[in-house]
């Protein structure tokens, strides 16, 4: 990976964030310049498999007056029990001060762990294993995050359910919602939240007594939904008259 593409974060999939494009010039939003050509050429070699260019969304002030211009999504982990899909959890993902996406996994990066019925921030954590560290202010704004509570917060949940209402045969679901100025959007979702960000930010393990009677039923309804679907194929099967 050259200096171009090092510069710009483009790391296991990640989004760039373009600002402008001048002069034969990409300006990324972590700044910088980088020549087009080279941009171009970089990102036709290294995803073959495609990628996509849209346009960028504005976070609600409330968020930008914490992190700046990077959007921080909720990730809303929902499950369906009883064929109601709901909200199970929910953490706010807080960009790297440098960084151009809320992936974790950037140097950095703030999990802030979130009260489910109101949005409010119950913690915050920056760093793993030994180095992880909690904090209560955003180490570039200095706005207080301890306490905070996100803005449109009913609005992020009813839309999680509504998204999770698309894909009745998952048992679980996590969707990572962006704060907008206009409201809440869906930037992606995946039958595979990666659990581990709960753990993280909220200092224990996923199997834990308040949730672990939530994965038994999600358990228990999709081995049901398949044992259905296997009678319901053997029925099919079977010699007409």
């Amino acid at each position: 990976m050259n200096a171009s593409f090092g510069a710009l974060q483009v790391l296991r999939g990640a989004a760039v964030h373009i600002d402008r494009v001048a002069d034969g010039k990409v300006c990324p939003g972590n700044g910088g310049q980088h020549d087009i050509d080279l941009f171009c050429s970089e990102i036709m070699a290294k995803f073959l498999g495609g990628f996509l260019l849209q346009t960028g969304l504005n976070p609600h002030p409330e968020m930008a007056r914490v992190s700046g211009s990077s959007k921080g999504c909720v990730r809303m982990v929902t499950v369906n029990v009883t064929g109601q899909p709901r909200p199970l959890h929910a953490l706010w993902k807080i960009p790297s001060p440098d960084a151009m996406s809320d992936n974790f996994w950037q140097s950095g990066s703030m999990l802030a762990a979130l009260e489910l019925d109101t949005g409010r921030v119950l913690s915050c954590r920056r760093g793993t294993g030994p180095d992880t560290e909690e904090i209560t202010t955003h180490p570039v704004s200095g706005v207080e995050i301890a306490d905070m509570v996100l803005p449109n917060w009913d609005s992020v949940k009813i839309l999680a359910a509504s998204a999770r209402g698309l894909f009745p045969e998952f048992g679980v679901c996590g969707f990572d919602i962006a704060i907008c100025e206009d409201g809440p959007r869906v930037l992606e979702c995946s039958d595979n939240p990666f659990h581990t960000l709960y753990q993280l930010a909220m200092r224990h393990g996923i199997a834990n007594p308040d949730l672990q009677p939530v994965w038994n039923a999600v358990s228990a309804r999709q081995k049901d939904r398949l044992a259905r679907q296997r009678a319901a194929k053997r029925e099919a099967q079977k010699p007409k008259g």
